[in-house]
């Protein structure tokens, strides 16, 4: 077998790119990690996600690019593509990555690292483990994933790891909220393909007036009515882009230290780039007593423990439009403990400037 030839590293990244120009890396973590080691591929022009592998040191590393040839993902193999492909899971990813970082020192903050508990083996044994090994992953209550690598009756290592956002994507809340802002800037975002993480979608959320119910006529087709503005706005929110009508969002997004952002973009954008992520869209209609409808919509994240909450209000009468017009304000990566703690209240009808300063 013939190795794989190392290629410097000679892609710069911006903080956020102009919509003409090819991101090369999903987030700046993977430049970072590939400047420091001093390896990359080539960036390929394709748009179909594909997984190769470099040598490093004798020690091969797993890339894996997706759309328009962006590498999506560096780490040490652990995990076999057949596995990954049945069970997929954020774990993947995050464990692959953080190995390759503890390995080769590529952070300085190893205080996140500590929420990751040993039962059996260590860093350095994983870092060994290589994706041949029978693997299992399971969720514990929600609240933790355990993963267990055997050969044989053997158990060569086993972790435990918590649901927690920040944990699993590599990165802090401000990080993930600026990439996202990013992302919703770029056209190719509305074309996102979305991650099914297999984590079958619940009846209701927190309340039963937050549904993913969507509702249809006695044809068998969505409603988009202004005649029934309440059905037609709730599929308006839960429909897939393309089904849906053309709705144009402005959009303030809520971001760290209430510094807030706005933007005018497709709906369909914001709905791709959150379903591309693994999330679960949920809507509550809040009042409709007057020309003006409210709601909520919850992009709910459950394997990895966070929510994007839209706050969002259109026109009874905008609704039989061909590009309907919609006013939201955005909260990024809310815990879902915090969003609980919202919603789960007998008092329902509580308003909603008290629900945003909860947030």
């Amino acid at each position: 077998m013939r190795c794989c030839y190392i290629i410097v590293v000679g892609w710069l990244l911006t903080v956020c790119v102009p919509v003409s120009a090819a991101r090369h890396f999903k987030f700046s973590r993977l430049e970072t990690a590939a400047r420091m080691l001093g390896v990359s591929d080539s960036v390929r022009t394709d748009t179909l996600a594909y997984t190769y592998y470099v040598l490093y040191k004798h020690q091969p590393l797993k890339i894996r690019q997706g759309i328009r040839g962006r590498v999506e993902h560096i780490g040490i193999p652990l995990f076999n593509h057949d596995y990954e492909a049945a069970f997929p899971s954020p774990v993947f990813e995050c464990l692959e990555y953080l190995t390759l970082c503890q390995q080769y020192h590529l952070t300085e903050n190893t205080l996140p690292l500590a929420d990751i508990k040993f039962f059996t083996g260590s860093w350095s044994v994983l870092f060994g483990v290589g994706d041949r090994k029978t693997v299992t992953l399971e969720t514990v209550k929600d609240r933790y994933y355990l993963v267990t690598w055997q050969e044989g009756r053997q158990t060569i290592v086993q972790l435990a790891l918590p649901v927690n956002y920040e944990l699993l994507t590599c990165m802090s809340r401000k990080q993930l909220c600026q990439d996202f802002v990013c992302r919703l800037n770029e056209v190719a975002s509305a074309d996102a393909p979305p991650v099914d993480y297999q984590h079958p979608q619940q009846s209701y959320y927190l309340i039963p007036e937050i549904t993913p119910d969507q509702n249809i006529d006695s044809l068998g087709c969505l409603i988009f009515d202004r005649s029934r503005p309440q059905e037609s706005m709730a599929n308006l929110m839960l429909a897939a882009s393309h089904v849906a009508p053309l709705a144009t969002l402005q959009l303030e997004l809520v971001l760290d230290h209430d510094r807030r952002e706005r933007l005018s973009i497709p709906f369909r954008r914001w709905n791709a780039l959150c379903r591309s992520f693994g999330c679960q869209p949920y809507f509550g209609l809040e009042d409709s007593s007057g020309e003006t409808m409210r709601g909520v919509q919850i992009m709910c994240n459950i394997p990895t423990g966070y929510d994007h909450v839209l706050y969002v209000e259109c026109q009874k009468d905008e609704l039989g439009k061909k590009d309907i017009p919609l006013k939201a304000t955005a909260y990024l990566y809310v815990p879902s403990s915090n969003v609980k703690a919202l919603f789960a209240s007998p008092k329902k009808q509580q308003s909603r400037t008290k629900r945003q300063n909860k947030i």
